[in-house]
């Protein structure tokens, strides 16, 4: 009686110390979020990876394409990354003139960023979230 409650004893508790193993982390990650009102711009750096691999800056942000023959640019899908500690991005809200083949801008005069940490298995986690208006 004693050895079968001593079994069932360990059971339960392999059960129990093994529910946490399949959980993940959230990424952590520090970050500093400013945003220029007169300049037209936020700036995005890095000032801590924690369990996080990279942070991407997700949202209202495209890189600038224009066609090889010329003519009208627009805006193509981007995620800017940033892989250490120290770096930072400035993404501008520029007007369709001055902007740059292959450069990443604010894809609109008004928005919401959202900065996402990745751990090194592809979890993600909202780190910070910003709203900005230049219009």
């Amino acid at each position: 009686m004693v050895a079968i409650t001593v079994i069932l004893a360990a059971v339960i508790a392999a059960f129990v110390l093994d529910l946490g193993q399949g959980q993940q982390d959230n990424a952590r990650a520090g970050v500093q979020v400013d945003v220029s009102d007169s300049a037209k711009e936020v700036q995005i750096s890095v000032t801590s990876l924690d369990n996080a691999e990279e942070v991407l800056i997700r949202g209202d942000v495209g890189e600038w394409d224009v066609p090889a023959g010329g003519g009208s640019g627009s805006f193509a899908d981007a995620e800017p990354s940033l892989s250490t500690t120290g770096a930072s991005t400035t993404l501008e809200w520029e007007s369709t003139g001055s902007r740059t083949d292959g450069e990443v801008y604010l894809s609109s005069n008004s928005g919401t960023l959202s900065v996402v940490g990745v751990t090194d298995d592809g979890t993600e986690t909202t780190i910070q979230t910003v709203d900005y208006d230049f219009s």
